[in-house]
């Protein structure tokens, strides 16, 4: 192949791989869909990367993080007593720890709510980690939220 030949080729195939998505990674299944699966035990075995930060029970005292009893469907900056971060505090009231919400913030505190107090955390990257850890979470409430359909 020329020189012209192999540039032509090369630019072809690069063109060719934005136009139809190749160099996009695979979509994972949405949190819904991992939900209906989802192992509570494995998530609570999960929940042992959290403790060091969060504790979990009834009234429990908030550590470096605030206590995560109930926080399924909470408002963000929702526990009385944390000094939540500016970034944080800025979506209370606005936004709910949704299902979603959850699974973008655990997948990457960094990045979904750039200027919070967990930078130091890189997140949990497997997404059925992460669902089986929302699932568990779910539980830690008087009453659990009702779990989404799956999509």
């Amino acid at each position: 192949m020329s020189g012209i030949t192999r540039y032509t080729f090369f630019v072809a195939a690069f063109c060719a791989v934005l136009v139809f998505g190749l160099n996009k990674p695979a979509q994972s299944e949405s949190i819904n869909a991992l939900l209906a699966t989802a192992d509570v035990a494995a998530g609570q075995a999960v929940s042992a990367k959290c403790t060091g930060c969060h504790s979990f029970d009834k009234d429990g005292a908030n550590k470096m993080g605030p206590n995560l009893w109930n926080v399924v469907n909470s408002s963000y900056a929702y526990k009385d007593g944390f000094k939540y971060s500016d970034a944080l505090k800025s979506h209370n009231g606005k936004k709910k720890w949704s299902y979603s919400e959850l699974d973008g913030f655990i997948a990457s505190p960094k990045e979904h709510v750039p200027g919070n107090k967990m930078a130091m955390f890189s997140g949990i990257k497997d997404s059925k980690d992460r669902a089986n850890l929302i699932a568990w979470l779910r539980m830690q409430a008087d009453t659990p939220a009702a779990l989404p359909a799956a999509k």
